[in-house]
């Protein structure tokens, strides 16, 4: 059993999607158990999409409903009898992504993409103010630590 990466490459400016389809092994070349094997597939077509828009959320409720009435009606035991007859997940997740309009894939993509650099700005600029404050703060505890011998209070007993 394998999983499939989509790797989406080209230039955009086209609004052609160059798609590739490889298999994909983990760590220790088996499949983690899900409790049922719809869940297990559904997981691994969930996982392939390069978006996760209403229309995709819609389009994967509608694909679980149908795993799922296929696996009641036909006493379905592995994902392979669901691959069987639903095909690989890279496979309906291609077929998908071929089925809808390349400029709103397109744009999408370059939103998130966006997002996700703005995200990361927004991490940077946090972690280099914390570590700014950070140095303040050090900073003022060495200074404390220098001045603590002149408010050290000392008894004199007679």
């Amino acid at each position: 059993m394998f999983f499939c990466i989509i790797h989406m490459s080209g230039r955009f400016l086209t609004n052609n999607i160059h798609m590739t389809l490889t298999p994909y092994y983990n760590d220790s070349k088996e499949m983690i158990q899900l409790r049922k094997p719809s869940q297990q597939y559904m997981k691994e077509v969930q996982n392939l999409f390069p978006i996760m828009g209403r229309a995709e959320k819609k389009y994967l409720s509608k694909l679980a409903d149908s795993v799922e009435d296929f696996c009641a009606e036909e006493g379905v035991a592995s994902v392979s009898e669901i691959i069987h007859d639903f095909g690989e997940p890279c496979d309906v997740v291609s077929t998908y992504i071929g089925s809808i309009d390349s400029s709103r894939l397109v744009k999408k993509i370059r939103i998130s993409k966006w997002v996700k650099r703005c995200i990361a700005t927004l991490l940077l600029f946090a972690l280099i103010g914390l570590g700014i404050y950070a140095h303040f703060l050090y900073e003022n505890f060495k200074i404390f630590k220098q001045e603590q011998f002149y408010f050290d209070e000392t008894e004199i007993t007679d």
